[in-house]
């Protein structure tokens, strides 16, 4: 007679399901975590030139996260991230200085702007939110990021969010 039952898990394999388990856990915990702490567009200084920003409370940490930004009525338009939190926002995306990211070249396109009216529509219509994700094993940290990232962009796109996002390999 032929056994057709499932194999029992291992003790190791039970452990990598708990450890798996507790890892999608704290993803969560973070992307929940991510969306209830938003920053006007506006009050985000983006420029390090003449006086100190450093410790602005608007200011994005220079360390690795995850980063949201949404526009007040729209929704969420866009999730990244960032080996450099303050980097990524402040000197890419909501930069006047940018050159033709691709966020700026969506948000162009879905909002029919020009060049110049990008960095004021932000101003006017964008909130941002950050975490910075801190762990002592740089891998670890790493393969958080990507995970609370990509579980926010699933989050996002299940709530029937437009996101500028672009898919890699698309």
């Amino acid at each position: 007679m032929e056994n057709t039952s499932e194999p029992t898990p291992t003790a190791s394999a039970l452990l990598d399901i708990v450890s798996l388990d507790s890892l999608l856990q704290e993803a969560k915990r973070l992307a929940v975590e991510l969306t209830e702490n938003w920053h006007p567009v506006v009050n985000i200084p983006r420029s390090m030139g003449g006086v100190s920003t450093r410790e602005h409370p608007h200011r994005p940490p220079r360390c690795g996260g995850v980063y949201i930004i949404k526009h007040k009525t729209d929704g969420v338009l866009y999730v990244g991230k960032a080996s450099d939190l303050s980097k990524r926002l402040c000197g890419q995306h909501l930069s006047r200085n940018s050159d033709e990211k691709s966020f700026q070249a969506e948000l162009r396109s879905k909002f029919n702007l020009t060049l110049e009216q990008v960095v004021p529509f932000l101003d006017e219509h964008c909130d941002a939110a950050w975490l910075a994700i801190h762990d002592d094993n740089r891998i670890r940290q790493s393969a958080m990021i990507c995970l609370v990232e990509q579980l926010a962009i699933a989050w996002m796109c299940s709530g029937n969010h437009p996101l500028l996002n672009k898919i890699k390999g698309r």
